[in-house]
């Protein structure tokens, strides 16, 4: 059975209808002449106008181009056509084409309508009601479809949807966006995951970025009454290629049914961080007198139908950020403009750099550019070697031209396609509304910002692409801008003086500066590893939640629960509302783990920054709680708090129920509570000063040894040699927000550093401390170093620290520089960075430089990456190469004696700390997770002293380290020590019971060459080893 369809194209004025005759009437035309309408098929037009059937197929001409015979069939469609004329909202017309479309369906068993809104949006809800008021299908479905724009902001969007939504149902509305109707945005689902060459490499390991770049070489032409009210973010942005950028970043769906795949788009929009201010530039082209082509000499502001005074956009770039494990890192630059110098949409997908380049730097990035519209292609640029007896690379270009390759293809338009799935019910290319309001939620905060301040456009009236190379610059200066030391943090006096020496530091640092890795860090954006995040802040807490309210009183879930808390409050902005929160969803675990006076610290920070009044009945009330369990009579005043504040929620106030069911379990709880305080033993453990360490050892040097520690008289197994105060330590990062970042003590109520995310502190004294000596630098490079691998050894971390240490000991970095001078200059190396009187001290830097001249003079490759990233976050965004210094995206970044300077020395640096880096064991009160996961290991964080690091590593040791509660070193004896013995410790403890073979290749990973000790030589057995460890209890290094 045929079943009837019709289609009504509403519109307003029929000659000033561009959508209907540019678009709508050819593509119906199309699918008629190609067969694809249903066979019985009348098209209605509806408008104000009084014009017939004629006068719409003159307009219409222009845009049809009819091939040779077609004449007859092209009379045929126009013989189902019929036009209607009417107001745009009166009852009796609205009755009138349902009269009229009725008596077409009369002799129908079954007949379908289409309403598409080829109107103004202001005029969708009274259109819409009066279609469902007057013209639903009365024997089959009914279809509308809506065109673009779908509201201004999230809030007019939220409105329309709710209001259509009210009339029909999502499966009965076509969100039509014609840019989802090209051949190769519907052609990206079959690159992404039908070619593994592409599916398993389509991701932030392989994608510096992606840039879509959608170019007109017009201008608005006279239709600047839509245009200027609305712009390019609008127009464009937000809608057309959001869809692409959703096409390409969505995960694998589970099917190619059209909700599955639009479920997949949803998805990836969410995790797609709202637009700011610093991510946007725009521009609006103006005319250029000079030019030969009329159209550039009318500038957007010269055209009739703009204001003069307007300063709508007509250029955008805007960079997508998207916060999931696919996509975190890479940029998604989206770019859009009117009156530039082609018209043309690419979509460019730019791969990142080959690792270990063979070929001198000449290899390029590799691309794969997708072309979007009527002339649509697909490129991939690849290296290849030119033809002849040399080895050079050149680009090459594998281009795929669907005009080349299909001459005499005629591929259907983008409306043509859309219609047909209108047609036969497909909505996989169409917007949903949940996708619509996940669009509207990432462009509506900077669009309003950019209203709201009057924000001028950047003019530009040539037709080149200059503008958007100054965007990309615009850009990243913005971003900059941003930065801590550019905001008046920065330390002053920083600069270092020329050096004459060149060592294997030296060049080993030059040439990594000069790979094209460090070359990509010295122009990429990594502002989101150290800025705070109201989201990331949200969904910590909130994971928290789903963890301390969950059925269970293990202690591990709570311990979680407390960690993502604190990870929550060092995530959320500086005096928000989300800080009050976290800090108020801490605080009543706190309570749980019987805390009260935490719990406390937590509340009144939790206080000071809520305006919610029924947060601040929950506050007080909990305080209340915490004081009648401390026995304080100041109970009192906080329950009467409580009242008060209730009192002030209206009754109808949806909190109001919640919060009076929270104050009576409250009084009940305050009246029956009789707690016992836990009392927990915060005192540090007893310890040797560090000049009682040269009682019990002595430094000595030989050829064989070098600088080493030797024992100064016997010790018996188990007897402590001597203790040490690490000369720097910090935390494993698994407990950065659980732990004090400057003191490494447990702390139950961190609060976090004013300007990063990744370290808190136990007090106001400890975070001011931490800043004065060195996170006035750490807080801003650290995380940058770190935020590709948050779990990497902490090495560039110590050897950063160490400098600053240097510098703050010495005055400057001036007085350091001549300080290392005069100790290289030293030639006697037995006494090499001792004191003036003789003493070796070990707290003080220049003992941490002479530790370097006896380690493996060969440093690790990851060290040398690591100490060129840091020089380059260092010159980026420090002032310690000096007030003056401009970094200018590393230009000249090798031939700058301080930047080359500061990397050998950091090299030296991390050759010994490397090295020497012992665990700090974890607080008695908490048993901290270590990330190495394994039961014998239990770590707050890592440290470095100077004395133990000149003892030096054996695979038959005979003294063992651990760490006090106060983060001091303690060497105890595995074996008897005899007076003048050298004292070795193990390599690390994974080492310490296994034979030569199995031992043999892991050790020369960590110390660059085979281990040459006496157990190494001689192969002594596993047996042999292990009898040394036999005579003190495991539980003492543990």
């Amino acid at each position: 059975m045929t079943v009837l369809t019709t289609i009504c194209i509403l519109f307003t004025l029929f000659y000033a209808g561009d959508l209907a005759r540019r678009e709508i009437y050819p593509a119906l035309w199309y699918l008629y002449r190609d067969g694809h309408l249903p066979r019985k098929t009348e098209i209605f037009g509806y408008a104000r106008s009084a014009v017939t059937i004629a006068d719409i197929r003159d307009r219409v001409a222009p845009f049809i181009q009819l091939r040779p015979q077609e004449e007859k069939l092209y009379n045929k469609f126009w013989s189902l056509n019929r036009y209607i004329n009417g107001s745009r909202d009166a009852d009796a017309d609205y009755d009138r084409i349902d009269r009229i479309v009725s008596e077409s369906e009369e002799n129908e068993t079954e007949a379908n309508r289409i309403f598409y809104l080829a109107l103004p949006p202001a005029t969708f809800p009274s259109t819409a009601s009066q279609i469902k008021r007057a013209c639903m299908a009365k024997k089959g479905s009914t279809k509308v479809v809506v065109e673009k724009p779908f509201g201004r902001d999230s809030e007019s969007s939220e409105e329309l949807s709710e209001h259509l939504k009210a009339l029909f149902t999502e499966e009965q509305i076509y969100r039509m966006d014609h840019f989802l109707g090209y051949e190769m945005v519907q052609n990206l689902l079959s690159l992404r995951f039908a070619n593994r060459v592409f599916s398993s490499s389509w991701n932030k390991d392989n994608i510096a970025a992606i840039e879509i770049d959608f170019k007109e070489n017009f201008g608005i032409e006279g239709r600047g009454g839509y245009f200027d009210s609305n712009g390019m973010i609008r127009d464009v942005t937000q809608n057309h290629l959001l869809q692409i950028v959703s096409l390409i970043a969505m995960e694998k769906p589970v099917s190619v049914d059209p909700d599955d795949i639009r479920d997949a788009k949803v998805e990836v929009l969410k995790k797609t961080r709202p637009i700011v201010l610093d991510d946007v530039v725009i521009g609006q082209y103006v005319s250029n007198p000079e030019s030969t082509d009329p159209r550039e000499r009318i500038g957007y502001r010269d055209d009739p139908s703009v204001k003069n005074d307007s300063i709508t956009a007509t250029f955008a770039l805007t960079v997508l950020k998207i916060d999931n494990e696919r996509w975190t890192g890479v940029p998604f630059i989206v770019r859009a403009g009117k009156g530039l110098n082609i018209n043309r949409t690419d979509v460019i997908i730019q791969y990142k750099n080959v690792d270990h380049d063979l070929f001198d730097g000449q290899s390029q990035r590799n691309e794969l550019v997708i072309r979007v519209g009527k002339s649509e292609a697909l490129q991939a640029k690849l290296a290849s070697k030119t033809p002849g007896i040399t080895s050079d690379l050149e680009r090459i270009t594998i281009d795929f031209d669907y005009t080349k390759e299909y001459p005499d293809l005629q591929n259907p338009g983008a409306y043509e396609r859309l219609l047909l799935d209108v047609f036969r019910g497909s909505q996989l290319n169409f917007v949903r509304s949940d996708e619509l309001s996940e669009a509207w939620r990432i462009f509506t905060p900077v669009l309003h910002e950019i209203e709201n301040r009057k924000i001028r456009p950047i003019e530009y009236n040539e037709k080149q692409l200059r503008l958007v190379a100054f965007a990309a610059k615009t850009h990243t200066k913005r971003c900059n801008s941003r930065l801590f030391f550019a905001r008046g943090y920065s330390r002053t006096g920083f600069c270092l003086k020329k050096i004459t020496t060149m060592d294997l530091e030296r060049r080993l640092i030059i040439k990594e500066l000069q790979s094209k890795e460090s070359k990509r860090l010295m122009k990429v954006n990594t502002d989101n590893t150290i800025f705070k995040d109201s989201e990331e802040s949200k969904k910590a807490r909130a994971e928290g939640n789903k963890v301390f309210l969950k059925n269970t009183h293990h202690d591990d879930d709570h311990e979680e629960a407390w960690r993502l808390y604190s990870k929550s409050i060092a995530m959320a902005p500086n005096n928000s509302e989300e800080l009050a929160l976290a800090y108020g969803n801490r605080s009543a675990l706190l309570v749980h783990f019987k805390k009260y006076k935490e719990s406390i610290l937590d509340i009144e920070k939790a206080l000071k920054l809520t305006e919610s009044t029924a947060l601040k009945v929950k506050f007080y009330s909990r305080k209340a709680e915490c004081l009648t369990a401390l026995g304080s009579s100041e109970n009192q005043k906080a329950w009467e708090k409580a009242k008060f504040y209730l009192s002030q929620i209206k009754d109808e106030d949806k909190d109001k129920n919640a919060v009076t069911r929270i104050l009576n379990r409250v009084e009940k709880d305050l009246d029956n509570l009789k707690v016992v305080v836990e009392k927990v033993d915060h005192n540090p453990v007893k310890k040797s000063k560090p000049s009682e360490i040269f009682n019990s050892v002595e430094i000595k040097y030989n050829e064989k040894y070098g600088r080493h520690v030797v024992a100064k008289h016997d010790f018996a197994p188990g007897e402590i040699v001597f203790t040490e105060k690490p000369y720097l330590y910090t935390l494993n990062p698994y407990n950065n927000h659980a732990y004090c970042g400057h003191c490494l003590k447990l702390s139950w109520a961190t609060i976090p550093c004013d300007h990063c995310c990744w370290i808190m502190f136990c007090s106001e004294e400890c975070k001011s401390k931490a800043w004065n000596e060195y996170h006035f630098v750490e807080c801003t490079v650290v995380p940058r170093i770190i935020y590709d691998n948050p779990e990497k050894e902490r090495t560039p971390q110590f050897t950063m620290r160490a400098l600053l240490k240097g510098i703050a000991e010495t005055g400057s970095l001036d007085k350091l520089k001549k300080e290392i001078d005069d100790l290289d200059k030293c030639t006697d190396e037995s006494k090499k960075g001792f004191s003036k009187d003789g003493q070796f001290e070990n707290d003080k830097f220049h003992s941490v430089y002479n530790t370097t001249k006896f380690v493996p003079p060969k440093p690790r490759e990851s060290d040398v990456k690591d100490v060129a990233k840091t020089l380059i976050f260092l010159a980026r965004y420090t002032t310690i190469f000096g007030k003056d210094y401009k970094f200018n995206n590393g230009q000249n970044f090798t031939s700058n004696e301080d930047v080359v300077f500061v990397g050998s020395l950091l090299l030296k640096l991390a050759k010994v700390v490397g090295g020497s880096l012992c665990p700090v064991r974890d607080s008695k009160e908490w048993k901290a997770k270590c990330t190495c996961k394994t039961d014998y290991c239990s770590n707050r964080g890592e440290a470095f002293s100077i004395v133990t690091a000149l003892v030096d590593h054996d695979c038959g040791a005979n003294v063992r380290t651990v760490y006090t509660d106060d983060v001091n070193m303690l060497f105890y004896a595995l074996m008897p020590v005899k007076k003048n013995e050298v004292l070795f410790k193990s390599h690390t403890f994974t080492f310490y019971n296994t034979d030569y073979q199995t031992r043999r290749e892991p050790l020369k990973k960590i110390l660059n060459t085979y281990c040459d000790c006496r157990a190494c030589k001689e192969q002594w057995p596993k047996d042999m080893l292990h009898v040394h460890y036999l005579s003190v209890k495991h539980s003492k290094s543990s």
